[in-house]
């Protein structure tokens, strides 16, 4: 009887446990973002996985290994960041750059984050290219600056694996959001939808995506930390509702679709980035599916010289060939 009251109480608004629960979702949520923003910055290098590959004769793209990519994140305040990433460990050597702005799901039991991404005009990243990518010259309040593409939303779960103190369980945050599967690309993903002022983020603003197929739950991102090689403990599970979605490329002139799976922990950012035309050819991303594995990169440290321009890795000439892509 009183699990009965307390139902019929939650379905008014107004009744204290309407009110407990929102408050609760809202502080759940708001917890995971600040963990989240501070996982979310800084530095990030797949060096170690290419050397692997390379001595196991994977070359990038059709040779089944992957380009050698650095990410390097910088919050501008307020859920917002800016995303630049380059080949070989040279910063002057800028494949792509967006704006990130994360926003927790306030409805959500679970405590989800939403991710909306910007790509730059064209404008935009002509200034940032002629300061070097200091993105703090420029201003991003301004309509002009950046082109919000609709539809590509990313969503965040935190997981807790067994080893972590977890049941394992994948918790329900596709069914709070929509059809969920694959995550979401950082690298790639671009995301949209709702309001872009103040205030949590609503399940409302998430739009459908491309018919391919997505992750499964229960897939890599879910595996112990032992068996991924990464931080142990609590990680971040990002996805795309629909499974993906598809922006216009400005390379191409044409239509890619995006399927994207991404992972965060405090050392290591994982992106499966992967772009397809209409008829079903791979235009980026790795061809055997496998995550860009990404480890964070302190200064001073084995690979600060991924930081410096024009600075070769130590005991070669320079860096190899790239061959990024991305909407």
């Amino acid at each position: 009887l009183d699990t009965v009251k307390w139902a019929v109480a939650a379905a008014n608004p107004y009744a204290a446990a309407s009110i407990v629960t929102r408050m609760y979702r809202h502080a759940h949520s708001r917890r995971n973002l600040g963990e989240f923003l501070a996982w979310f910055a800084g530095d990030f290098d797949n060096h170690e996985q290419v050397v692997e590959e390379r001595a196991a004769g994977l070359s990038p793209r059709e040779g089944g290994g992957h380009e050698h990519i650095h990410c390097t994140l910088t919050p501008l305040g307020d859920g917002w960041l800016f995303a630049k990433y380059y080949f070989n460990g040279d910063p002057s050597v800028v494949f792509r750059s967006r704006l990130y702005r994360v926003l927790p799901v306030v409805e959500s039991p679970v405590g989800l984050l939403e991710m909306r991404i910007y790509r730059l005009f064209a404008e935009a990243e002509a200034s940032l290219r002629a300061t070097g990518y200091d993105v703090r010259g420029l201003s991003f309040t301004d309509a002009d600056v950046y082109d919000w593409l609709q539809g590509c939303e990313v969503y965040w779960e935190r997981y807790q694996p067994p080893e972590a103190g977890g049941d394992g369980a994948r918790a329900a945050a596709a069914a709070a959001v929509g059809a969920g599967g694959g995550a979401a690309g950082a690298a790639g993903g671009d995301g949209g939808g709702g309001d872009i002022g103040g205030g949590g983020a609503t399940v409302a603003s998430a739009a459908g995506g491309a018919p391919f197929p997505t992750s499964p739950a229960g897939g890599p991102e879910h595996d112990s930390a032992a068996a991924l090689g990464i931080h142990p403990g609590p990680r971040y599970v990002g996805w795309m509702q629909g499974g993906g979605c598809t922006v216009h490329s400005s390379e191409s002139g044409g239509r890619i679709h995006i399927l994207d799976d991404l992972l965060l922990t405090p050392d290591d950012l994982w992106v499966n980035d992967r772009g397809f035309l209409d008829g079903g050819g791979q235009v980026y991303g790795n061809r055997r599916g496998e995550a860009y594995q990404m480890r964070r990169v302190v200064p001073g440290g084995g690979l600060d010289w991924t930081l410096h321009a024009g600075v070769a890795e130590p005991g070669t000439e320079g860096g190899g060939g790239g061959g990024g892509g991305g909407a």
